[in-house]
């Protein structure tokens, strides 16, 4: 039998604790984000909402960048009251860059995504998670890129003319120009902004590989599709076909 606690024997902070836990588990059932194996998961920002509106402004949510070196940022935030830390949440990210519209991207938002995991992970070590205790703001992003690659499994099916060989430059740099040729009739071929993220996703190494060869090289094949990527997405959020 599920022992009951009597309500005059918890203090007014551990009350307040168990009605926020108890609102983030009823809103996870209506709003809460569905992930692999059927289990729903509150986002961080309703969380905060629920936090806000149990606790007012008596609680006090401090967040510290410990690493920001470009390759990695790792944040750490703390809850608490009257100055003592009552939760905690580490969180880390790294960086990294393919198009400015990419799922994978994490060039520009990496402090604010590691920001807003470290605080989801705050508020789990509360209690107030609406699901399993875990990274809710990774979950997220793993969801999408996931719902992503189930929903568009067969990509535009593209064949372009045959490109010879320019004999003044040299191999390698022939077989990118064909490459990036096939890459940006594929992008222009994505009729809708779902199936322009699976083509990064299935691309996403190769693209990393043709970047590198360019910084090398000095040649900007890869800005090139990264512009043809860009403006196919402007045109397709537009109703442009």
């Amino acid at each position: 039998m599920k022992k009951t606690i009597p309500a005059e024997s918890l203090s007014g902070t551990t009350i307040q604790i168990i009605s926020a836990m108890e609102k983030a588990n009823a809103r996870v059932q209506e709003e809460g984000v569905r992930v692999k194996g059927g289990k729903n998961y509150l986002q961080v920002s309703k969380r905060m909402e629920i936090f806000r509106e149990t606790f007012g402004m008596d609680y006090g949510i401090d967040t510290n960048i410990l690493v920001n070196d470009g390759e990695k940022v790792v944040v750490k935030a703390l809850i608490t009251l009257n100055e003592k830390v009552i939760g905690s949440g580490l969180a880390e990210e790294v960086r990294g860059r393919v198009f400015a519209n990419s799922p994978h991207v994490n060039e520009t938002s990496a402090v604010e995504n590691c920001e807003t995991s470290a605080i989801g992970r705050a508020l789990a070590s509360l209690g107030i998670h609406g699901g399993e205790y875990a990274s809710i703001n990774e979950i997220e992003k793993a969801e999408g890129i996931r719902k992503h690659q189930e929903e568009n499994e067969e990509l535009p099916d593209v064949t372009i003319q045959d490109i010879p060989d320019d004999p003044d430059v040299s191999r390698d740099e022939n077989i990118w120009h064909k490459k990036s040729m096939q890459w940006i009739a594929e992008i222009n071929a994505c009729k809708h902004q779902a199936q322009l993220h699976a083509w990064i996703n299935k691309n996403y190494s190769s693209i990393e590989q043709l970047r590198a060869w360019d910084k090398t090289n000095n040649k900007s094949l890869a800005d090139d599709i990264e512009h043809t990527f860009n403006m196919r997405k402007e045109q397709l959020e537009n109703g442009e076909q």
